[in-house]
């Protein structure tokens, strides 16, 4: 084994600081039994690699057709050596694509030792716009092998810098697209890639062979970047075959082995005392049930084969969900997950296996003598949660299960709970447009945390009314007043009936249009928000569920008027209307005002102030217009002929103004008098 290194590498041990020190991935919400598990299964991935194993795997593989230089390093891909002798004892032959078969092996892999694909399907728009110029592959002669020639460059430095930086443009296409890089760094990859072999051909070097990442580039960059193994690392360690077994042992990729073997020495010991660096080291080392490729029959090259097996992949994909499809899914798994845990409305008598029927089913409850808002008010009391609560992470750790992950927390909640709470909804009844207005009110941040409330409205009203009073005394003593349960439950409703309600011809309250003018660009969460927190639009929401109870109309609520259920629909009243809806939200607040005629007086003097400051700039503009190469204004030369009687007009207002002026001066001297001074 040559001790010179061609590849830079993290340092002289070759083995990242990284390895079993402390990850730099923030825990999140992973359930801890859950981890205990599946450090266990990790555990038991992992297997010893003898000299003897490495010589016959290296045997096998090139009897079944492989180059000696991918034979070569095939040995460390296999977390367990025994299971991959086992397999290729009775070689598996298949059909890969259509028109392509071959002989596969289906194993769990170490992924420090896969090469980053250095031919990408991800890449191909920027390979022909001129900027990503890896070549594509090609086959060997024998098509035993995919080959990436790089000979071509002038000397091994010119040939590995390009092949690095090129790399380099794949990562950040992967950093920027991809939302499961902290997911996979935190827990490890849970599916399984596809790998072919690959021959390197760098100017004035041996062929060097490895196992190339056809379809999981993306789960083996964040594994690799988070365990500090760059793309030079692991050419390095395949460059270097040994050829004994002093050798294999000193090897950099057995000494990760025997690492990773001490961990899980640890948990199969039943140790509870791993660092967080062992824990995530031991998790993010294997790949499971991985497709390897052999070989590929018949006349299909195996560059091409690859190209096939990775677009059916990418590119064929199955019938996919419908959008309410795939939240339905990740609904009946979160409300499944939440019953378990008793976190299901659980401050209420009733079972949780009847709230949830309730939840699942509201158009029945709702003809069994259930009010549609109170399961709405169920549904968001359950699924909208503060981050970070117990509740909350039992959710995202359901959610994970249905494919929703990433490190930025999305609008996944309110779009849960939105299409739970549009099972009320019939389906020819605009559905999704009201739906999606919903999801707008839900992610009103003062919606979380709802409790289970099912009292009658005119109770929890009264309550509101005085959360309301309280938040303005607290607002004059200089606190931060927050919504009150009741005014969150009378919100939560009237939000429920003003975008998913039946008295109206069509939802009330709606998601602002594309390009709306100001004034017209708020989002109903917004628009909820200011009428939550005023004492009329507080009455008008409570009179919204009133109303959309019954099916009838939504009545106004004027000014000083208090909220009333009425038996009977408001024909003849007057109604509540988008527009005016809108216009109550972002009316101004009342403020205090001296209404007095002299004030009144004062304020229009003002105006007029302004109105002639405005006229004078305007007759200076006048004065000064002029034609190019003429000496004169325009007025100074040709005069001006007050086509519109403005001067008459102004000579009357002037006079009006100076006649009460006059009356001023008059009746300010009388009452001034100096026998009144006296």
């Amino acid at each position: 084994m040559n001790d010179q290194l061609l590849f830079e590498t993290q340092g002289p041990s070759r083995i990242p600081s990284t390895f079993t020190g402390v990850t730099d991935v923030l825990k999140t919400d992973t359930d801890p039994e859950s981890r205990d598990e599946e450090l266990r299964v990790r555990a038991d991935q992992i297997g010893n690699l003898t000299w003897k194993q490495f010589q016959a795997i290296r045997e096998l593989l090139i009897r079944v057709g492989l180059p000696e230089e991918v034979a070569s390093t095939a040995p460390w891909l296999a977390a367990d050596p025994q299971s991959l002798l086992d397999q290729l004892k009775r070689p598996r032959r298949e059909v890969l694509a259509p028109g392509v078969t071959g002989i596969t092996l289906q194993l769990d892999v170490l992924i420090a030792p896969l090469i980053r694909a250095l031919e990408n399907l991800r890449m191909a728009e920027k390979r022909y716009s001129g900027r990503f110029r890896l070549p594509r592959y090609t086959s060997t002669a024998l098509n035993r092998a995919c080959v990436c020639d790089l000979s071509s460059h002038g000397d091994l430095s010119d040939a590995t810098q390009f092949l690095f930086s090129e790399l380099d443009k794949v990562d950040a296409e992967i950093d920027a697209n991809n939302d499961y890089g902290a997911d996979i760094q935190e827990n490890g990859v849970r599916i399984g890639g596809l790998l072919f072999p690959l021959l390197i051909d760098l100017p004035g070097q041996p062929l060097l062979g490895g196992f190339e990442t056809a379809d999981c580039y993306g789960r083996t960059y964040f594994i690799q970047e988070s365990e500090g193994i760059a793309a030079s690392d692991v050419l390095e360690w395949l460059r270097t075959v040994p050829t004994d077994a002093r050798e294999l042992r000193v090897h950099p990729l057995q000494e990760r082995r025997a690492g990773l073997l001490s961990i899980a020495g640890k948990v199969r010991a039943g140790n509870t005392h791993l660092t967080e660096g062992e824990q995530s080291a031991l998790l993010r080392a294997v790949m499971p049930n991985t497709k390897i490729v052999l070989t590929v029959d018949g006349v299909v090259r195996m560059d091409e084969a690859r190209r096939r097996l990775v677009a059916q992949q990418h590119l064929d994909r199955p019938t996919e969900f419908t959008p309410d499809t795939e939240w339905q899914t990740r609904a009946e798994a979160v409300l499944e997950a939440l019953q378990q845990n008793n976190m299901l409305a659980p401050l209420l008598p009733t079972e949780p296996t009847e709230v949830r029927s309730w939840i699942d089913n509201p158009i029945e409850a709702v003809g069994d003598g259930r009010c549609a808002d109170d399961i709405a008010a169920l549904t968001v009391s359950s699924l909208l949660r503060t981050p970070g609560t117990s509740s909350d992470r039992v959710i995202s750790r359901a959610l994970k299960t249905r494919g929703v992950a990433g490190t930025k927390r999305t609008q996944a909640r309110s779009e849960l709970t939105a299409h739970v709470v549009a099972r009320a909804i019939p389906v020819d009844n605009g559905r999704d447009g009201r739906r999606s207005a919903l999801e707008r009110v839900l992610r009103m941040t003062e919606l979380r945390d709802l409790d289970a409330d099912m009292r009658p409205i005119d109770e929890i009203l009264v309550d509101a009314r005085g959360e309301m009073t309280s938040a303005a005394e607290d607002r004059a003593k200089g606190k931060k007043p927050g919504v009150g349960q009741a005014v969150k439950q009378i919100t939560v409703r009237a939000g429920f009936y003003l975008t998913c309600g039946s008295g109206n011809e069509g939802p009330l309250l709606q998601r602002s249009a594309h390009g709306a003018s100001k004034g017209e660009a708020q989002e109903p969460a917004e628009l909820l928000r200011k009428l939550a927190t005023t004492p009329r639009g507080l009455e008008q929401l409570a009179q919204v569920v009133f109303d959309g109870r019954r099916g009838h109309p939504v009545r106004l609520v004027e000014e000083d008027q208090e909220a009333e259920d009425f038996s009977s629909s408001g024909a003849g009243e007057q109604l509540l209307t988008s527009e005016g809806l809108r216009a109550l939200a972002l009316a101004k607040s009342v403020t205090i005002e001296n209404l007095t005629a002299s004030a009144q007086v004062a304020e229009d003097t003002d105006d007029i102030r302004d109105r002639v400051d405005r006229l004078e700039g305007k007759i200076t503009d006048m004065g000064r217009r002029k034609d190019e190469g003429v000496a004169l204004a325009y007025v100074d030369d040709y005069g001006w002929s007050d086509p519109h009687n403005i001067i008459a007009r102004l000579e009357a207002i002037t006079k009006r103004l100076g006649d009460w002026q006059t009356l001023h001066r008059v009746m300010n001297r009388n009452r001034f008098s100096p026998t009144d001074a006296e």
